[in-house]
C-alpha cells in the first residue's frame, strides 16, 4: 500500500483473495492507476480499513507494507551553499 499525494491509499495485487479483502474493506478498483484505492476523506475510517485489511491479509499469509507518498524531486533537493559564505566562515 502506498500513500498518494491526495491522502488516499493505493494497493496493488494479482491475488484474487487479496483483491476480495481490499474490496470488502472499502478499497475501490481504479482502472486509471491500475490499483485498488481507499480515499482519504475520513482518516479515522481509512485507518480502520487499513488495519482490518492488513489483519485479514495476514490470516491469508499475505504480508503488507505501507509506504509514504513519493515526494517531488524539487522538495528533495537541498539548496547549495554559496562558496563565498563558506570561505568567510573558514577564515574566521
Amino acid at each position: 500500500m502506498s500513500w498518494r499525494d491526495d491522502g488516499s491509499l493505493a494497493a496493488t495485487t494479482t491475488v484474487r483473495p487479496a483483491a476480495e479483502v481490499l474490496l470488502a474493506e472499502g478499497f475501490v478498483w481504479e482502472s486509471a492507476s491500475n490499483a485498488y484505492v481507499l480515499t482519504g476523506d475520513d482518516t479515522r475510517a481509512q485507518g480502520h480499513a487499513v488495519q482490518a485489511a492488513g489483519a485479514r491479509l495476514a490470516r491469508l499469509g499475505i504480508g503488507t507494507a505501507l509506504r509514504t507518498a513519493p515526494r517531488p524531486s524539487a522538495d528533495i533537493a537541498l539548496p547549495s551553499a554559496q562558496s563565498g559564505a563558506r570561505a568567510a566562515a573558514r577564515s574566521r
